[in-house]
């Protein structure tokens, strides 16, 4: 099945949910636990509620607890903040009707 080429990529927090704390049994709480310091439940849950972005500090984190790169993370966010800023440029009104031809 293809998918549209239009669509809205996928919000980090969804793929930190459904890919990585779901299948290793975690929930935001133990996470947050297990990245230390400063982390709490409501940091992690607002990442996966869409609530909050990822930016440079929390890939890292996550790259260090889970395994992957950094450039995993920030590609992500990068893809989503790019599409949002092209719907948002879109939604302004950006093109302007044509005249009516005489």
């Amino acid at each position: 099945m293809l998918l549209p080429k239009r669509r809205k990529p996928t919000h980090p927090g969804v793929i930190l949910s459904e890919d990585f704390l779901k299948p290793m049994n975690l929930t935001p709480k133990a996470f947050a636990a297990s990245l230390g310091g400063e982390w709490t439940e409501k940091a992690i849950q607002d990442i996966i509620d869409e609530k909050a972005k990822v930016n440079d500090k929390v890939a890292e984190a996550f790259a260090a607890a889970l395994g992957t790169t950094v450039d995993f993370w920030k590609k992500i966010q990068h893809h989503l903040s790019h599409y949002e800023e092209q719907e948002s440029h879109n939604a302004k009104g950006s093109l302007k009707p044509w005249k009516k031809a005489m």
